[in-house]
């Protein structure tokens, strides 16, 4: 399937080749397949890795219907990206990755009993500290921003319904 050119960051490394993987961040078995992407196959597209230049891989977050948390999981991953990883024609895929990783092994924070009692704007507020963590963690330009810098560059990302801002939803 084509990417849209302002998704570019959900694509990691480059080649003829493209390995499409749809992930629900609620997922357990996405986890531990994100995991071993994180550990093995990212690196490998990476620049001095073994497949760099053959294989490009493309992450889509895909929220299921049954975990309802999922779809604000998976929009905070692209405000996230559309708000901290593009730069005019510039794409920090690895720092998205990043995210998308952290956000995978701290999935449980998202579930049931644990949001349950929380307002969507609470969720998201969580989604945007964890952002911030990353960001901070990071080594880039961006590493120099706020937790509330953070949270307002991607509330600002799906605050609105312009073509060019993010709102995901659930399948059905």
């Amino acid at each position: 399937m084509a990417l849209q050119p302002h998704l570019a960051f959900t694509s990691i490394g480059s080649g003829p080749n493209t390995l499409e993987l749809w992930l629900d961040l609620c997922c357990p078995h996405c986890a531990k397949c994100t995991g071993n992407l994180a550990s093995f196959l990212v690196p490998s597209v990476l620049p001095g890795g073994s497949y760099h230049g053959k294989l490009r891989i493309l992450i889509r977050p895909y929220p299921q219907p049954w975990d309802p948390p999922g779809g604000w999981v998976a929009e905070a991953t692209l405000a996230f990206g559309r708000a901290l990883c593009s730069e005019a024609n510039r794409f920090d895929s690895e720092l998205w990755f990043k995210y998308f990783s952290v956000l995978m092994e701290r999935q449980r924070d998202f579930k049931g009993c644990q949001v349950a009692d929380m307002s969507a704007n609470q969720i998201k507020e969580k989604l945007y500290g964890i952002a911030a963590e990353v960001v901070k963690g990071g080594n880039g330009e961006k590493s120099g921003l706020s937790k509330e810098e953070v949270a307002k560059s991607m509330s600002e990302c799906v605050s609105t319904s312009s073509s060019r801002k993010l709102r995901i939803t659930s399948s059905h």
